[in-house]
């Protein structure tokens, strides 16, 4: 297992391009919905991750992000290239 700190980033702009892409693409596949809840964005945040044998972890209390973890090194580095080269 690998896990990638979350806490570091700020705001949105602070984060790496990958994960902008990423949330962005999500958003966007919400947008579809006429309404959605905090629980449907988590659920499509966690399916699009799964696709590259990763996960979010949450805080237990909030909404921040603390880290994100994938199986091996090489599933972040897949899901890094393709929400890069293949965002929105």
């Amino acid at each position: 297992m690998i896990q990638v700190p979350f806490m570091q980033y700020e705001n949105f702009v602070d984060c790496p391009v990958w994960w902008q892409n990423f949330s962005t693409a999500a958003l966007l596949e919400l947008k579809k919905e006429s309404t959605y809840s905090s629980g449907q964005r988590d659920k499509c945040l966690n399916s699009l991750i799964e696709k590259h044998n990763g996960t979010i972890i949450d805080s237990e209390n909030s909404d921040l992000i603390n880290f994100l973890e994938f199986e091996t090194e090489d599933d972040f580095t897949a899901f890094k290239i393709h929400w890069t080269l293949y965002g929105i």
